[in-house]
């Protein structure tokens, strides 16, 4: 994660890293699903995403920090914030079948890879 620069940042728009990751989640597991009947399909690769961040730490004993994922617009606020970029590289899987490539359906054809 590099700094980019201290800025300001709306954070009361922004959504939690692990929220925006579940949602991710949820769209690909849609596509299988509505891939399904269609002859032609996808096989699913890595990943990529790529989003501005900011990072809040808890000023409690034992706090921990969250990751907020700011919008595309990233609206002015009186408080300035340090923003980083995050790269993530997701590789999906199955959990039933950990290591064979995903398809965007659910039936592989026999010349399909």
């Amino acid at each position: 994660m590099a700094d980019q620069e201290a800025g300001d940042a709306d954070v009361e728009n922004a959504v939690e890293l692990a929220d925006v990751i579940a949602q991710l989640r949820s769209e690909l597991n849609r596509a299988v699903s509505e891939g399904a009947d269609q002859g032609l399909r996808f096989q699913l690769g890595m990943v990529n995403v790529e989003l501005e961040v900011v990072v809040e730490r808890s000023r409690e004993a034992g706090g921990k920090a969250r990751f907020w994922v700011l919008d595309a617009q990233g609206s002015a606020r009186s408080t300035r914030l340090s923003t980083q970029r995050l790269t993530l590289a997701l590789q999906p899987t199955h959990s039933d079948t950990p290591g064979a490539p995903v398809l965007i359906s659910d039936d592989q054809l026999p010349d399909e890879r």
